[in-house]
Protein backbone atom coordinates (compact mmCIF):
# COMPACT_ATOMS: atom_id res chain seq x y z
CA UNK A 1 0.00 0.00 0.00
CA UNK A 2 1.48 3.62 -0.53
CA UNK A 3 0.83 6.03 2.04
CA UNK A 4 1.99 9.62 2.47
CA UNK A 5 2.20 10.71 -0.91
CA UNK A 6 2.29 14.52 -1.55
CA UNK A 7 1.07 16.33 -4.05
CA UNK A 8 1.45 19.92 -5.60
CA UNK A 9 -1.35 22.39 -5.41
CA UNK A 10 -1.89 22.69 -9.00
CA UNK A 11 -2.90 19.37 -10.03
CA UNK A 12 -6.29 18.22 -9.27
CA UNK A 13 -7.96 15.24 -7.63
CA UNK A 14 -8.14 13.44 -11.03
CA UNK A 15 -4.55 13.88 -11.85
CA UNK A 16 -4.23 12.75 -8.04
CA UNK A 17 -6.12 9.57 -8.84
CA UNK A 18 -4.28 8.49 -11.89
CA UNK A 19 -1.05 8.93 -10.47
CA UNK A 20 -2.07 6.75 -7.45
CA UNK A 21 -3.89 4.74 -10.34
CA UNK A 22 -0.31 4.02 -12.19
CA UNK A 23 1.35 2.77 -8.44
CA UNK A 24 -1.58 0.57 -7.87
CA UNK A 25 -1.82 -0.95 -10.99
CA UNK A 26 1.63 -2.08 -10.74
CA UNK A 27 0.99 -3.45 -7.44
CA UNK A 28 -2.10 -5.38 -8.55
CA UNK A 29 0.11 -6.61 -11.23
CA UNK A 30 2.81 -8.59 -8.63
CA UNK A 31 0.64 -9.19 -6.09
CA UNK A 32 -0.77 -12.55 -5.63
CA UNK A 33 -3.41 -11.58 -3.17
CA UNK A 34 -4.77 -8.92 -5.77
CA UNK A 35 -3.82 -9.80 -9.34
CA UNK A 36 -7.74 -11.34 -10.03
CA UNK A 37 -8.54 -7.67 -10.38
CA UNK A 38 -5.87 -7.65 -13.42
CA UNK A 39 -5.29 -11.30 -14.42
CA UNK A 40 -9.35 -12.61 -13.86
CA UNK A 41 -7.51 -16.29 -12.43
CA UNK A 42 -5.49 -15.08 -10.18
CA UNK A 43 -1.40 -14.46 -10.35
CA UNK A 44 -0.55 -17.39 -12.55
CA UNK A 45 -4.32 -17.94 -14.88
CA UNK A 46 -5.07 -16.03 -17.71
CA UNK A 47 -6.20 -12.57 -18.47
CA UNK A 48 -9.89 -12.00 -18.38
CA UNK A 49 -11.12 -12.19 -22.10
CA UNK A 50 -14.19 -10.04 -21.62
CA UNK A 51 -12.26 -7.40 -23.65
CA UNK A 52 -12.81 -5.18 -26.84
CA UNK A 53 -11.25 -6.34 -30.04
CA UNK A 54 -7.40 -5.76 -31.05
CA UNK A 55 -8.37 -2.51 -32.89
CA UNK A 56 -9.75 -1.12 -30.17
CA UNK A 57 -10.98 3.16 -28.95
CA UNK A 58 -10.27 4.13 -25.18
CA UNK A 59 -13.53 3.91 -22.99
CA UNK A 60 -13.76 7.89 -23.41
CA UNK A 61 -13.21 8.00 -27.60
CA UNK A 62 -9.87 10.15 -27.43
CA UNK A 63 -7.26 7.60 -28.96
CA UNK A 64 -7.17 4.43 -30.44
CA UNK A 65 -4.68 1.63 -31.10
CA UNK A 66 -4.23 -1.74 -32.13
CA UNK A 67 -3.58 -4.71 -29.10
CA UNK A 68 -0.25 -6.85 -29.93
CA UNK A 69 -1.61 -10.47 -29.95
CA UNK A 70 -2.39 -12.08 -26.61
CA UNK A 71 -3.22 -8.33 -25.23
CA UNK A 72 -6.37 -7.54 -23.86
CA UNK A 73 -8.08 -3.87 -23.09
CA UNK A 74 -9.19 -4.15 -19.34
CA UNK A 75 -9.70 -0.53 -18.69
CA UNK A 76 -13.46 -1.56 -17.56
CA UNK A 77 -11.44 -3.24 -14.43
CA UNK A 78 -9.73 0.58 -13.64
CA UNK A 79 -12.27 2.88 -14.23
CA UNK A 80 -9.80 5.51 -12.88
CA UNK A 81 -7.56 4.99 -15.46
CA UNK A 82 -7.92 6.04 -19.11
CA UNK A 83 -7.33 2.63 -20.31
CA UNK A 84 -5.47 -0.47 -19.15
CA UNK A 85 -4.10 -2.62 -21.49
CA UNK A 86 -2.65 -6.50 -20.38
CA UNK A 87 -0.42 -9.11 -21.78
CA UNK A 88 -0.81 -12.67 -20.77
CA UNK A 89 0.92 -13.34 -17.45
CA UNK A 90 4.55 -14.08 -17.47
CA UNK A 91 6.73 -15.66 -14.61
CA UNK A 92 3.32 -14.54 -12.04
CA UNK A 93 3.32 -10.87 -13.12
CA UNK A 94 0.96 -9.18 -15.54
CA UNK A 95 2.46 -7.36 -17.77
CA UNK A 96 0.71 -3.78 -19.15
CA UNK A 97 0.34 -0.22 -20.53
CA UNK A 98 -1.95 1.53 -18.33
CA UNK A 99 -2.71 4.96 -19.40
CA UNK A 100 -3.60 8.27 -16.86
CA UNK A 101 -5.43 11.59 -18.37
CA UNK A 102 -5.32 14.82 -17.12
CA UNK A 103 -6.54 18.24 -18.02
CA UNK A 104 -3.61 20.32 -18.94
CA UNK A 105 -3.26 24.42 -20.19
CA UNK A 106 -4.06 24.10 -23.91
CA UNK A 107 -1.07 25.61 -24.51
CA UNK A 108 0.71 23.66 -22.38
CA UNK A 109 4.65 22.75 -22.54
CA UNK A 110 5.55 19.42 -22.42
CA UNK A 111 8.41 19.47 -21.16
CA UNK A 112 6.78 21.06 -17.72
CA UNK A 113 4.18 18.91 -17.49
CA UNK A 114 7.00 15.58 -17.63
CA UNK A 115 8.76 17.22 -14.96
CA UNK A 116 5.40 17.54 -13.21
CA UNK A 117 4.42 14.31 -13.25
CA UNK A 118 8.26 12.67 -12.56
CA UNK A 119 8.09 14.53 -9.33
CA UNK A 120 5.00 13.55 -8.25
CA UNK A 121 5.87 10.00 -8.57
CA UNK A 122 9.29 10.30 -6.90
CA UNK A 123 7.15 11.21 -4.30
CA UNK A 124 5.15 8.67 -4.47
CA UNK A 125 7.58 5.76 -5.01
CA UNK A 126 11.24 5.28 -3.58
CA UNK A 127 12.79 4.83 -7.33
CA UNK A 128 15.69 2.86 -6.97
CA UNK A 129 17.03 3.85 -11.04
CA UNK A 130 15.63 6.61 -13.15
CA UNK A 131 17.16 7.29 -17.10
CA UNK A 132 15.89 9.49 -19.49
CA UNK A 133 15.00 8.04 -22.94
CA UNK A 134 15.04 9.69 -26.33
CA UNK A 135 12.18 11.68 -27.16
CA UNK A 136 9.46 10.36 -29.43
CA UNK A 137 6.09 10.97 -30.84
CA UNK A 138 2.47 9.37 -29.86
CA UNK A 139 1.09 9.42 -32.99
CA UNK A 140 2.11 13.24 -34.80
CA UNK A 141 2.34 14.87 -30.56
CA UNK A 142 5.80 14.78 -29.64
CA UNK A 143 6.43 12.64 -26.39
CA UNK A 144 9.18 12.83 -23.56
CA UNK A 145 10.12 9.29 -21.90
CA UNK A 146 11.77 7.99 -18.84
CA UNK A 147 12.27 4.73 -17.35
CA UNK A 148 12.20 4.00 -13.83
CA UNK A 149 12.84 0.72 -11.35
CA UNK A 150 11.24 0.09 -7.89
CA UNK A 151 10.59 -2.60 -5.73
CA UNK A 152 6.95 -3.93 -4.94
CA UNK A 153 6.52 -6.90 -2.89
CA UNK A 154 9.91 -8.20 -3.19
CA UNK A 155 10.21 -8.03 -6.67
CA UNK A 156 12.03 -4.86 -8.85
CA UNK A 157 9.98 -3.58 -11.03
CA UNK A 158 10.80 -1.29 -14.45
CA UNK A 159 8.46 1.01 -15.71
CA UNK A 160 9.01 2.86 -19.02
CA UNK A 161 6.66 6.18 -18.99
CA UNK A 162 5.46 8.05 -22.04
CA UNK A 163 4.44 11.39 -21.62
CA UNK A 164 2.17 13.57 -24.20
CA UNK A 165 -0.09 16.86 -24.70
CA UNK A 166 -2.94 16.61 -26.78
CA UNK A 167 -5.62 19.15 -27.15
CA UNK A 168 -5.20 20.56 -23.77
CA UNK A 169 -4.74 16.94 -22.12
CA UNK A 170 -1.72 15.69 -20.52
CA UNK A 171 -1.43 11.93 -20.71
CA UNK A 172 0.74 9.28 -19.82
CA UNK A 173 1.37 5.98 -21.39
CA UNK A 174 3.38 3.71 -18.64
CA UNK A 175 4.44 0.35 -20.10
CA UNK A 176 5.20 -2.06 -16.80
CA UNK A 177 6.78 -5.05 -16.22
CA UNK A 178 9.04 -6.90 -14.07
CA UNK A 179 12.96 -6.09 -14.28
CA UNK A 180 14.04 -9.13 -15.31
CA UNK A 181 11.46 -9.54 -18.09
CA UNK A 182 11.37 -5.61 -19.34
CA UNK A 183 13.44 -7.00 -22.49
CA UNK A 184 11.31 -9.40 -23.45
CA UNK A 185 7.91 -8.09 -23.54
CA UNK A 186 9.21 -4.58 -24.99
CA UNK A 187 8.58 -5.11 -28.83
CA UNK A 188 5.02 -5.49 -27.74
CA UNK A 189 4.86 -2.48 -25.88
CA UNK A 190 6.67 -0.49 -28.49
CA UNK A 191 4.22 -1.63 -31.41
CA UNK A 192 1.22 -0.82 -29.01
CA UNK A 193 2.50 2.60 -28.34
CA UNK A 194 3.31 2.91 -32.41
CA UNK A 195 -0.26 1.71 -33.55
CA UNK A 196 -1.73 4.61 -30.83
CA UNK A 197 -3.95 7.11 -33.46
CA UNK A 198 -5.54 10.15 -31.57
CA UNK A 199 -9.54 10.27 -32.74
Amino acid sequence: MVTGAKFSPGWDDMAMRALLAVVMVAAISVSGCAASAVAGHGATGAVSSSSRPPGTTSPDGRFALTLPPGWSDNSATHPELAALYTAPVLNGFTVNVNVTEAQTAATGDLATYAQEVRGQLRGVLHITEESVLEPTHVDHEQAEQYSYKWVVSGRTLKQRQTIVIHDGRGYVFTYTALAAQYGETLAAADALMSSVQWT
